[in-house]
């Protein structure tokens, strides 16, 4: 699954429309950021063995009911800009409990792809599977992960106020003995965007009063910034695949007003 830098821009966009794409240049979901890539570069699967392929797998639930599926497939590795197009004989499809759907192609603003869907639920320890079926090479037909524990009780201790002269504290609920890791994100208008990957699970994020800086152009302006807590479980790539991630993840997000 990319990474959350991507995966909050994408989801944000597409919040309540059941879609969640890929975006040229950017890791997909699993949540490593990649920035400064060429443009997109699809070839169609025909061309591609199953074996030189990056699967950027994820689901992600953000608190609304659903869950939303993607899977972006890449030629090489998950900083490549070549994104693989499924030609006849080639499809990608999920199945979470009972219930298998075909996964869509959902094309972005900025030209990526990915295949997409969205299932009912999202209650943690649903697990979810997603099959690549060929005709013309070898299928992966079994990806597994599963979605984490919610993240609950998402505040800033010191309100919704928040000065960028001092640290801003977050908390939430942790999970006693989860495994699970947690990317953050702070993003605002006028504020340089902040992640943070792959932090422990402890409950809580400090970020420092020399990280969270106003945008050069007017540093004295305020605005909200959107602060996003993501918790996310590895799954497994089938072994098929070049390499690949899997990952489930719960998010919540919640908004402060960011004040010089």
């Amino acid at each position: 699954m990319a990474d959350l830098g991507s995966i909050v821009r994408r989801l944000r966009s597409l919040r309540g429309t059941g879609r969640w794409t890929g975006r040229c240049g950017k890791v997909g979901t699993a949540l490593v950021l990649a920035a400064g890539l060429a443009a997109c570069q699809p070839v169609g699967s025909g061309a591609v063995m199953t074996a030189s392929m990056y699967a950027d797998l994820g689901v992600v639930a953000l608190g609304d009911g659903v869950s939303r599926v993607r899977a972006t497939l890449r030629l090489g590795n998950m900083l490549d800009s070549t994104f693989v197009d499924l030609q006849p004989g080639d499809s990608l499809s999920a199945t979470s409990a009972a219930l298998t759907q075909p996964l869509a192609r959902t094309v972005d603003l900025m030209g990526g792809f990915s295949y997409t869907g969205v299932f009912t639920g999202d209650d943690p320890g649903t697990p979810f599977e997603i099959a690549f079926s060929r005709t013309s090479d070898v299928s992966a037909p079994s990806s597994k992960t599963l979605l984490p524990a919610r993240v609950t009780h998402l505040n800033s201790p010191l309100g919704t106020s928040s000065s960028r002269a001092r640290s801003l504290n977050i908390a939430w609920d942790a999970v006693s003995g989860s495994t699970a890791l947690i990317d953050a994100t702070i993003e605002g208008s006028c504020v340089l965007g902040i992640f943070k990957l792959g932090q422990p699970d402890n409950g809580q994020l400090v970020v420092g009063a020399s990280e969270l800086k106003g945008k050069p152009d007017n540093p004295q302006a305020s605005c909200p910034i959107q602060v996003t807590i993501a918790r996310k479980h590895a799954g497994t790539i089938d072994p098929a695949f070049g390499a690949g991630v899997f990952y489930g993840v719960q998010q919540s997000t919640i908004t402060l007003m960011s004040i010089p």
